[in-house]
């Protein structure tokens, strides 16, 4: 599912109930006082509520405010991403257009190819991970311009047939390195909460943000539903950390950022046929 699609749902959700949605603010600071929360914005406005929720994704101003000396470090994986339109294929349209997931690895990184909302004209996502302890400079992979990157690409698959016209046929790409929060001391403080990403950063590259994101939305806002806000912030991490440290563990393992390294192709049950690794993923994701 693509992440498109799923702001639109909650989009509409939002217009349903009337919920005022405000764009174009950015947090600078917040005080709490004893009975509620003041956020201070960049264009010099401020708004205060009883409670404050932090759902600003990895680069979180919300837990730079309430954790100021927790930062966010390399987490030694840089990924790119892809959206593409399946009729703009030729040779490689059959043999992308399946159910499942592909997973391609090499010995160095790993990629992978999946359906996305089948009736759609942009309907093929896929993501090429790599592992690399020393970041890369900017002008070296995000500052490059898109082209750039696609022959890049295109040169580093070109033995996996019909991945290089994938990425040249591409319609976006997105070059990321990728960063991460060590563990928090707590997923709150005081009447400021944080849930996602903010909370415990996710490797994009598993899919698990924003599930995460929306199961702790959930789930705290069904314990603020029955119980005072110290209670709920307690009964929300208490009830979710171990869920949430179990999948960032078996992340670690199932990780394709590392290709065929350290065993890697034994894990994912891959066998090599002539001319790479690649797996249909998807009875596997399934069957859990």
């Amino acid at each position: 599912m693509s992440r498109s699609h799923l702001v639109k749902i909650l989009l509409n959700e939002i217009n349903k109930q009337g919920i005022e949605l405000v764009y174009g603010k950015k947090l600078q600071s917040l005080s709490e006082e004893t009975d509620g929360v003041t956020v201070y914005f960049e264009d010099g406005t401020n708004e205060s509520g009883s409670l404050l929720i932090g759902a600003d994704g990895t680069n979180s101003s919300t837990r730079k405010a309430i954790f100021p000396h927790h930062h966010l470090r390399y987490d030694n994986t840089w990924a790119l991403y892809g959206v593409a339109s399946l009729d703009k294929l030729s040779e490689a349209k059959d043999f992308f257009n399946q159910d499942a997931n592909l997973l391609f690895l090499k010995d160095n990184f790993g990629m992978m190819v999946g359906r996305s909302h089948m009736n759609d004209k942009i309907n093929l996502a896929w993501q090429i991970v790599g592992h690399k302890k020393r970041k890369m400079a900017k002008q070296d992979f995000e500052g490059k311009s898109i082209d750039e990157v696609k022959r890049d690409f295109e040169q580093l698959t070109q033995e996996w047939t019909y991945v290089p016209e994938l990425i040249q046929k591409t319609d976006v790409v997105i070059p990321k390195q990728i960063f991460k929060i060590d563990p928090l001391p707590s997923w709150s403080l005081g009447r400021v909460a944080l849930i996602g990403d903010a909370a415990h950063t996710t490797s994009p590259n598993a899919g698990y943000g924003s599930t995460f994101a929306l199961e702790d939305a959930m789930y705290l806002s069904l314990m603020l539903k029955d119980n005072d806000y110290q209670d709920a912030y307690f009964y929300y991490e208490f009830d979710r950390k171990e869920r949430a440290t179990t999948i960032l563990e078996s992340l670690e393992y199932f990780d394709f950022s590392k290709g065929t390294a350290s065993g890697n192709a034994s894990v994912f049950g891959l066998s090599q046929d002539e001319e790479n690794y690649k797996i249909n993923w998807g009875s596997s994701i399934n069957n859990g």
